[in-house]
């Protein structure tokens, strides 16, 4: 007999679906954001507590057995009805309840196009007794706590697409070339700068891919991070040059510490994104949210 679930089962189900979705353990393993071998003890674990065996791994590939199957379905089952549940009893009483759990990108909220302040203030006007939860971090980590359900929905800019996650168009940024006041190329001439580009030593932010490579420098790449800060702090040493969204360098800029660089050539353009599941049904807290930050960014609506 099976013994009674409980929130680590669940949390492991999660896993194990991602898995599933994803094909197999090395698939999975940036979406999970985690090794093989922590997932793989996650699912014997997980064989053990249900009794059965859920897939075969190997030299041969990734497999689901026919006990795999069903528990693969009753798991996506179990989660719609838990969704389900919260929608409804959410939807059943006068107040708007519950907890919003959102992750953005590292600086997304600094950029007055975002309208996230604006729309959490819209979503509490109505929901006075939401509980919010907001985290920061990097493109990956976003969508992978929408992948494993610790958060409703995620905003930033994310380079790939996941197949398990759905992708909404929310706003664009520009990112301008700087350097720091004491660089050297503050201090050239436009026609000298162009020339001189490939000589400095650049950072760029790792969610970039393949950007870099349809731009007219050879640039000297020495440095790469996914936290836009760690790239901004570089720059403002005075010894490299780099890309920053134009909000966030604008602070630098006007005390005279940054400078662009060539803007009128040097501009990137990123679309940022709100990422919701595409597995599992929306709470209506989230949804509610939703609606105010489309309204805000004077969007057509989402379903």
């Amino acid at each position: 007999m099976i013994p009674p679930l409980h929130n680590v089962d669940l949390k492991t189900l999660r896993v194990f679906c991602q898995i599933v979705e994803s094909g197999g353990f090395t698939a999975a393993q940036v979406q999970l954001n985690a090794s093989q071998p922590v997932m793989s003890n996650q699912i014997r674990q997980l064989e053990q507590r249900l009794q059965v065996r859920l897939c075969e791994r190997g030299r041969k590939g990734f497999s689901l057995t026919e006990e795999g199957r069903v528990v693969y379905q009753a798991a996506l089952d179990l989660f719609a009805s838990i969704e389900n549940f919260r929608t409804i009893v959410s939807r059943d009483t006068s107040e708007l309840k519950g907890e919003l759990r959102i992750s953005i990108v590292d600086n997304t909220a600094a950029n007055p196009d975002t309208k996230i302040c604006e729309a959490i203030s819209r979503l509490r006007d109505k929901a006075p007794h939401i509980d919010l939860s907001l985290s920061i971090g990097s493109a990956t980590d976003v969508e992978t706590s929408v992948i494993d359900a610790s958060r409703d929905l995620g905003i930033g800019f994310f380079h790939h697409r996941v197949p398990s996650l759905n992708y909404y168009k929310l706003f664009n940024e520009k990112h301008l070339l700087y350097c720091a006041a004491g660089h050297p190329a503050a201090r050239l001439a436009r026609a000298e700068l162009f020339n001189a580009l490939a000589d400095f030593e650049f950072v760029d932010a790792s969610y970039t891919d393949g950007v870099i490579e349809t731009e007219c420098v050879n640039w000297r790449l020495v440095s790469t991070s996914t936290n836009i800060e760690a790239v901004a702090v570089l720059i403002l040493s005075g010894c490299y040059i780099g890309y920053l969204p134009v909000h966030y360098a604008r602070q630098w800029v006007s005390t005279g510490e940054l400078q662009p660089l060539l803007p009128d050539t040097f501009m990137r353009s990123y679309d940022n994104h709100l990422v919701t599941s595409a597995t599992r049904s929306r709470r209506l807290v989230a949804s509610v949210f939703i609606e105010e930050l489309v309204s805000a960014l004077r969007l057509p609506s989402i379903d």
